[in-house]
């Protein structure tokens, strides 16, 4: 079969034989509008999905067995899943000219669109179909990190394919970023008016440095795609809230993983992510003042004590263990602490 890839170098659309097989339904939208939004967007999520272990163990693309049911038509995938493989789909069409870069991206985003929830009467979402025992979480719940990757899939395939049917559901899922924890959304709001976004929906925060940077970096993104000054607010209100919590992650020898009063300490892994996404944030906003920070971190990796994290959450876990009532937790939940 003739088909086409992105040829990076010359910026051309080329032909090319290839063996292909579109197994997927055709999307559900009979009309497609142009796009309404006309400002800057990088194409290129500039994040290696695989290398960081986002991608270990998932995979949606169909087995070319054009019997079989797409994965896509199932409604109980995992959102965040989804989001992230659409995302590094996404990545090798651009960087590779991987043809089914492209249609794998766009199909991840028609699921987002058409999986989207009503939320609280006045708000869309995508829930987290999962219990997590350590943070008393019951499903459902949501995490902003699962909706700030959402946005930056549906703006990537919107600009790319000028539909405006993926910017009405980024539209949608970034009104969540104004509803406060207490409110059933996914912010947290400080002393002074300052925002931070929480990956794990709990009454009280436990905010990870991870998914805070992950929203920031969506709000940025879609505040200069749209040009909408409310979204540039409340991105401006999530760095003055990054400013003031960034230094209670470290430690001065290592990095927690988040906040909760189990004060666990973070993988190498999620270290290194961390890293990869300040460094990306500040290229983005030019906010050099935090530099120092990914530089002392990746100071850190390179004295990589691993048997030191062990130790110290060996211990962590085992205060928990002798002391549940006092984290709020009971023994059952221990074992599963993310790290």
């Amino acid at each position: 079969m003739t088909t086409q890839y992105f040829d990076r170098e010359t910026l051309e659309v080329k032909k090319t034989d290839m063996a292909f097989i579109n197994t997927w339904a055709p999307t559900l939208r009979k009309l497609k509008a142009p796009n309404l939004f006309k400002g800057e967007l990088i194409l290129q999520y500039p994040f290696n999905w695989k290398e960081l272990g986002y991608l270990d163990g998932v995979s949606l693309e169909d087995d070319g067995n054009t019997t079989s049911v797409s994965k896509f038509a199932q409604k109980d995938l995992d959102p965040l899943h989804v989001a992230i493989w659409g995302l590094d789909q996404f990545s090798s069409f651009i960087m590779e000219g991987d043809i089914r870069g492209r249609y794998n991206s766009r199909r991840s985003a028609d699921w987002l669109v058409e999986n989207m929830v009503s939320w609280e009467k006045h708000f869309f979402a995508w829930p987290t179909q999962k219990d997590i025992p350590f943070y008393n979480l019951k499903k459902p719940w949501l995490s902003a990190t699962v909706h700030a990757l959402g946005i930056s899939l549906l703006l990537r395939v919107a600009y790319l394919n000028r539909d405006a049917a993926y910017e009405e559901a980024a539209q949608n899922i970034t009104r969540l970023f104004f509803l406060t924890i207490k409110e059933k959304g996914i912010a947290t709001v400080k002393k002074g008016g300052a925002i931070v976004y929480e990956e794990y929906q709990t009454e009280d925060s436990v905010l990870t440095l991870a998914g805070h940077l992950f929203s920031l970096i969506s709000l940025y993104e879609y505040a200069r795609y749209s040009k909408e000054q409310t979204i540039e607010k409340i991105f401006h209100s999530g760095v003055t809230g990054l400013k003031a919590v960034i230094e209670k992650f470290d430690t001065g020898t290592w990095l927690l993983y988040d906040l909760h009063k189990s004060a666990r300490f973070a993988s190498s892994l999620h270290i290194l992510r961390c890293c990869r996404l300040l460094d990306h944030f500040i290229e983005m906003t030019g906010l050099l003042e935090l530099a120092p920070y990914s530089q002392k971190w990746y100071g850190y990796l390179q004295n990589n004590d691993n048997m030191k994290q062990r130790l110290h959450n060996y211990v962590r876990l085992k205060k928990l263990w002798l002391f549940p009532k006092k984290f709020g937790l009971d023994r059952t939940n221990i074992r599963d602490a993310p790290h």
